[in-house]
């Protein structure tokens, strides 16, 4: 997804790493079963759930407005 985004090939592990530095510093990320999640999501569980309940939607960044 970060690749779609940023329209290149992107280095995993160096991907990986910066997002690993960033959720130690900042603490507001956490690993789970589902990857690297907010650590304001409280059922990380049931949020994966209903995104897998939705495939036809896809991700997108909505704004505040928008909700």
């Amino acid at each position: 997804m970060a690749s779609d985004l940023l329209k290149q090939e992107i280095d995993f592990k160096e991907f990986s790493d910066v997002l690993t530095s960033a959720s130690d510093y900042y603490q507001q990320m956490a690993y789970s079963l589902y990857g690297l999640v907010d650590k304001r999501v409280y059922n990380v569980k049931k949020t994966f759930e209903e995104i897998e309940k939705r495939p036809s939607i896809g991700y997108y960044p909505f704004t505040k407005e928008q909700l």
